[in-house]
């Protein structure tokens, strides 16, 4: 395995797997496969918690198995806590102990692990003393500039690449709020590739539209992200259909062109994007 190795094109986290296509691996795996799907990211655990006992959890094995037949790959990921560390630390060596064909690591490191510079430091020097070539990302806050109380530093040291939150909710500005992640981390000492995760969920009578995510979708393939991924595949599948449906069918490898929204002219934001990949690449050159 090699650090190197990136997830691919679209992408969805999954939660609670049991919820997730009534929890039949090859359902999901035929699923996957129709939306066009490059990568998805399973449970691996939450804090000390082991895949099995995560929401809605359960032996990933026919899981992996289901989707590296179709030629999915399969990323874990797990939240991070300051009081577990260690035993969370232990369920991630553990996983890809059990299930080799795991690609990658998602470290989802938010609020049960703020202002805890010591424990993430032994945190992530333990996984990749375990784990020295397995690929690592960090998922977190959007913009760090606002998120003082994360070990930015301390978590890119040992990651290969940033896949921050992009959520914009309550708003509808998904171009701008992606520029402005995309901004902010380009900004940071090290550089990594950026892979962003969009929301595909209902919260507080709030919820991401067809035209928001084929924005967001556009953006980031202007942009040159190797790849996007959504949270969250039950709940879009359930909530949203429209907007799920769509982004299975919105085609963000091959170059092929999608049709645009009825009523949305993207030309516009399609400008403003290069003004604003110019605009990023000159301070970097700079």
């Amino acid at each position: 395995m090699s650090r190197n190795r990136l997830p691919k094109g679209k992408g969805f986290f999954i939660w609670g797997i049991k919820t997730t296509e009534s929890g039949d691996p090859q359902k999901m795996a035929a699923e996957a496969k129709r939306l066009g799907l490059g990568h998805v990211l399973l449970h691996i655990h939450d804090g000390y918690l082991g895949e099995k006992s995560v929401f809605y959890g359960a032996d990933l094995t026919p899981f992996i198995k289901a989707f590296s037949d179709v030629g999915i790959e399969c990323w874990g990921w797990g939240a991070v806590y300051r009081s577990t560390w260690l035993s969370g630390a232990k369920r991630v060596v553990e996983a890809f102990a059990r299930h080799p064909a795991l690609v990658g690591y998602i470290i989802d490191a938010e609020g049960p692990i703020s202002f805890s510079p010591e424990e993430s430091k032994k945190l992530c020097v333990y996984i990749r003393d375990q784990l020295p070539n397995i690929p690592i990302g960090l998922s977190s806050h959007r913009f760090p500039n606002l998120h003082g109380e994360i070990s930015w530093d301390i978590f890119r040291e040992y990651c290969d690449f940033d896949m921050p939150q992009v959520y914009w909710e309550q708003a509808s500005n998904a171009r701008s709020q992606l520029i402005e992640s995309y901004t902010q981390f380009q900004k940071m000492k090290k550089k990594l590739p950026f892979i962003p995760t969009g929301p595909i969920y209902k919260n507080n009578g709030w919820a991401p539209t067809v035209a928001q995510i084929d924005e967001f979708l556009r953006a980031s393939k202007d942009l040159g992200f190797p790849a996007v991924n959504m949270w969250v595949w039950y709940q879009a599948k359930r909530d949203l259909r429209d907007v799920y449906e769509y982004f299975g069918q919105f085609d963000y490898g091959g170059g092929a062109v999608v049709p645009p929204v009825p009523g949305v002219d993207v030309t516009p934001e399609l400008d403003a994007i290069e003004a604003s990949v110019l605009a990023i690449r000159e301070k970097m050159s700079g």
